[in-house]
């Protein structure tokens, strides 16, 4: 009971300090987003960056149908969503790490962390906070599979892992986990999941319009992963600004030592699993909140 009056009050406390929000207008890209007026209009965007999200256009859609452009509904579900999210990194974290003290402070931190302002204030950020709640949720149900052996469980996990890839495409990494554990039926779902969404990325070249793709470039990935992990380790923006390049590269490989300091399994999956993330998001931005 004590556990969970300390969640409790994490996520209140959450509550307290993103409400503001729900007095925010609509800004920038949001105009956008909230220019879709049908489900085909939805299905075949054209989106300059590549994004293929109906998952989040659909909702945006759906809080249009019911409560027109009053901007503080939009804010509302984002910050509502944000409260879901601690609520599930905790359950992630009592059912990874085995420690509800862990899981705790995982969850605090999260609440509190200095780059989710852009993403809770900011509706266009929605795509993002919704891709995290589908994403940890079908990490739960995984995690559910391999306790009991339940193949329901393995299934829910199939699904909202597809919902998490239409939801944002940084969401790609989830199709790694099935193959980490020695059972014919976690592999065999992961081979599924695979060619389902190979099935959907050339459903989606196919139909819709899409862009010229921007050419990849090695020296924006290389600064991208570098300025990732400092400005993710140390949040100080401001600061981080103004050290030099060579500084910057110090600060990253002395991150990636503490990480590796104290070698466990549980922390070197955690490890493997932040550096696929960075390196996936660092191969189509520079970082940002």
């Amino acid at each position: 009971m004590k556990k969970r009056f300390l969640l409790g009050l994490i996520i209140l406390f959450a509550w307290f300090f993103y409400r503001e929000s729900l007095s925010f207008f609509f800004i920038s890209d949001d105009f956008y987003y909230l220019s879709f007026n049908t489900i085909p209009a939805i299905l075949k965007t054209y989106i300059s960056d590549q994004h293929f999200i109906p998952v989040f256009l659909g909702v945006l859609y759906l809080i249009k149908r019911v409560f027109g452009l009053n901007p503080y509904f939009f804010h509302l579900t984002g910050v509502l969503v944000h409260l879901v999210i601690i609520f599930l990194v905790y359950r992630l974290g009592v059912k990874f790490l085995k420690k509800t003290r862990s899981a705790l402070l995982s969850a605090f931190i999260f609440n509190l962390f200095y780059s989710h302002y852009e993403v809770i204030y900011w509706i266009t950020g929605l795509n993002m906070s919704l891709m995290v709640l589908i994403y940890l949720a079908a990490l739960i149900f995984l995690l559910e599979f391999l306790k009991s052996d339940k193949r329901l469980f393995l299934w829910w996990y199939s699904g909202v892992t597809v919902l998490a890839f239409l939801t944002h495409e940084f969401a790609l990494n989830l199709l790694l986990f099935p193959f980490l554990y020695r059972r014919r039926s976690s592999v065999k779902s992961g081979v599924i999941l695979t060619l389902m969404i190979a099935g959907l990325i050339t459903v989606r070249s196919l139909w819709g319009n899409i862009s010229t793709p921007q050419q990849f470039q090695t020296l924006k990935f290389i600064k991208g992963i570098t300025i990732s992990h400092v400005q993710l380790f140390l949040p100080l923006p401001q600061v981080l600004e103004k050290i030099p390049d060579v500084g910057m590269i110090i600060l990253f490989l002395l991150i990636i030592y503490f990480l590796l300091r104290n070698f466990r399994r549980q922390h070197f999956f955690l490890f493997l699993w932040l550096e696929s993330t960075i390196l996936l998001f660092s191969a189509t931005s520079l970082p940002q909140a």
